[in-house]
């Protein structure tokens, strides 16, 4: 957050998630005493998702506080500062007006609104009904204009289907270095602009990238995971994980070097199961540990073993050893784990590898080798709708093609041109 700094901390004991006091009268005077050491702080955050308008306004007579945040509030406020596109302010707009419902006043004299002449209104409407009935129709206008930017993106999603462009979605806790993963992935790396503080993406945003046979992908970039993020504010960004499940690889980045690492995977692993996701996508998932320079050696940290032996060699790839499924996240295992640096460019080469294998194998596209005329539209139609490795010449009139496609695609290609001869085709996704 921006010109916020923290002036002290304690960790209390809640009286009651229910109770008008949260605190018993001895923390009150705990957490009063933090606040008398230091002066010119006008903000108290309590760590629950949400606090009552009750338990607000009892901590602001308490503590002295102009502000009284909770979990749900402070990452709105966040939001709000991060939302950029059209589709995240609307987005942010809708879970703000759960907040602004909760903190309506009732008026004493509510025989005589004292707004009716003003406004217009009938003396029957008191004014909180009156400001509720127009939070109400807020609503409804915002959710009928996510729905059309929803039918936009949808239309985007659509073509990339039609265009058969394997999909990669790049997913993981927030600030764990998605973006600059994607960055490093990607051809039009000047689009991409990583930063270094939570919630930097709020929207999911495609990136075009080349894999060394040259096929075409596109990765997503998806709104970070954090724990414990309150249920409506999950509900107003389910729509940005859609793209998720038309996904054909997940990437699961992780901040390796950070001391919650472990904690934050169990979120990131919650939050999928609770998806609904398609099996193949969930046993099509690469772990990227990332920032695998910032592991440093600590007595007191549990990276000890990996910080020892980063100086011999660093495991650029390790493949997990099969478990039977059962429910819940712990069946949700990666097919392989890539220790990488997105910005020194540590162990990209070897991420890069098996983002090709699995995509090859999960798309069904195997290396083919085609016979075309040298005269027609035959290399015109591949450049467009397959990968074309390689072109030679083959005889005086003919041209010999190493392609990249699915069964489909090719059953296509032979389908639009007759004279087209398959010399062989290579199973092994390369």
């Amino acid at each position: 957050m921006p010109d916020w700094r923290v002036c002290g901390h304690a960790t209390l004991k809640l009286q009651g998630k229910h109770s008008h006091a949260v605190f018993s009268k001895k923390n009150v005077e705990v957490f009063k005493k933090c606040i008398d050491d230091v002066s010119g702080v006008n903000t108290l955050f309590v760590s629950v998702e949400t606090l009552s308008n009750v338990q607000k306004q009892y901590l602001k007579e308490v503590s002295g506080m102009e502000y009284i945040f909770d979990r749900y509030t402070l990452v709105l406020q966040i939001f709000k500062l991060r939302a950029k596109t059209k589709e995240a302010k609307l987005q942010v707009a809708l879970a703000e007006i759960p907040v602004k419902k909760a903190t309506l006043t009732t008026y004493q004299d509510t025989s005589k609104n004292p707004f009716e002449n003003h406004l217009g209104k009938g003396s029957g409407e008191s004014y909180t009904e009156l400001l509720r009935r127009e939070f109400s129709a807020k609503e409804q206008r915002l959710m009928k204009q996510l729905k059309h930017v929803k039918r936009i993106r949808n239309e985007h999603r659509e073509g990339r289907k039609r265009n058969a462009v394997p999909i990669v979605a790049v997913i993981g806790y927030t600030n764990a270095g998605k973006t600059s993963l994607i960055k490093a992935l990607s051809i039009l790396t000047e689009r991409v602009q990583p930063k270094d503080y939570l919630f930097a993406t709020l929207d999911v945003t495609a990136h075009a990238a080349i894999l060394p046979n040259n096929l075409r992908y596109v990765l997503i970039d998806t709104v970070g995971f954090l724990s414990k993020l309150p249920h409506s504010l999950i509900d107003a960004f389910n729509a940005t994980m859609e793209d998720m499940l038309q996904a054909d690889l997940l990437i699961h980045v992780r901040d390796i070097s950070h001391p919650d690492t472990k904690n934050q995977l169990r979120n990131v692993l919650k939050v999928l199961s609770n998806l609904n996701l398609p099996t193949p996508l969930l046993s099509n998932i690469i772990e990227v540990r990332n920032k695998v320079d910032l592991i440093k050696p600590s007595s007191d940290t549990v990276f000890d073993e990996l910080a020892r032996k980063k100086e011999e060699k660093y495991p650029d790839v390790i493949v997990p050893t099969a478990r039977t499924p059962t429910p819940g996240t712990r069946s949700i295992r990666p097919a392989v784990i890539c220790h990488v640096s997105a910005t020194a460019g540590t162990g990209l080469p070897s991420l890069v590898q098996q983002i090709q294998q699995h995509v090859m194998r999960a798309t069904q596209r195997n290396v083919v080798t085609v016979k075309v005329p040298a005269v027609g539209n035959h290399v015109t139609w591949l450049k467009e709708h397959c990968a074309v490795q390689e072109i030679a010449g083959s005889g005086d009139f003919d041209l010999k093609l190493t392609i990249i496609a699915a069964d489909w695609q090719l059953a296509k290609f032979t389908n639009c041109f007759k004279d087209a001869e398959v010399l062989n085709q290579n199973f092994e996704q390369t």
